[in-house]
């Protein structure tokens, strides 16, 4: 099964980084489970796209068209090994996909690195995923994205303070669109544990309330370029 949607002329560096990825999302994410993922490091090819798609980015620098286009490529290849149709998928207002009824999904990329994964509604309540750049955060971003508990943790582990930026990015993909309204980093408290490659995120007591959960669970994965955040959630 082809996950990874472009794969000729990869640097040896890269297909080992590839293979981690790979390792990580299959040990979470089987099609027989009604959920799928698919991942590429070129952006330069989207093949399969409509011209409605197209048509959201006649004002984007190429840089973020070829982001979008690339998603859009991932995210269409997922839905289609689980049985859908490629379809345009649609975007509302607030830029988030829309998906086909049955489905939901989530897209991230950063530079180097998209992945997308869907799932079947029946069958998972929340699904996020996150990729960012292994690269230290912003000192003028890290008192904004940590609280001051998971500052003190940083200071005692080797995490790159970015995955809690990660993390808390999928924590917000996973419950934006079930509270319907934004909110900040401070939502969510983040703690890890490093052997098993897990997280939990410890919601505000508003958000608590708003998403009618109390906390999500999710992986990550650390490579020499890429911080890798998913969450998936069954129906309660």
């Amino acid at each position: 099964m082809v996950t990874w949607i472009d794969i000729e002329s990869t640097p040896a560096d890269a297909r080992r980084e590839r293979h981690e990825i790979s390792r990580f999302l299959n040990g979470l994410i089987q099609p027989e489970d009604g959920v799928m993922w698919s991942a590429r490091n070129d952006f330069e090819c989207q093949p399969g796209l409509t011209l409605k798609e197209v048509s959201y980015l006649h004002r984007c620098v190429p840089k973020r068209r070829n982001e979008f286009l690339a998603g859009r490529d991932c995210a269409l290849h997922a839905l289609h090994v689980l049985g859908k149709e490629k379809r345009a998928l649609g975007r509302m207002d607030d830029r988030r996909p829309t998906w086909p009824p049955g489905f939901i999904g989530s897209i991230s990329h950063c530079e180097g690195l998209c992945l997308a994964i869907v799932a079947q509604t029946n069958r998972w309540r929340f699904i996020a995923c996150d990729v960012e750049p292994n690269l230290p955060l912003p000192e003028d971003l890290q008192s904004f994205v940590l609280l001051p508990t998971e500052r003190h943790a940083h200071s005692c582990s080797d995490l790159p303070d970015r995955l809690w930026y990660g993390v808390k990015e999928s924590v917000f993909k996973a419950l934006h669109g079930r509270v319907g309204s934004y909110f900040g980093f401070e939502a969510a408290e983040i703690r890890f544990d490093i052997k098993k490659g897990q997280f939990s995120s410890t919601l505000s007591p508003w958000l608590k309330t708003a998403a009618r959960i109390g906390k999500l669970e999710g992986h990550f994965l650390v490579t020499p370029r890429f911080l890798v955040t998913v969450i998936l959630a069954p129906p309660s």
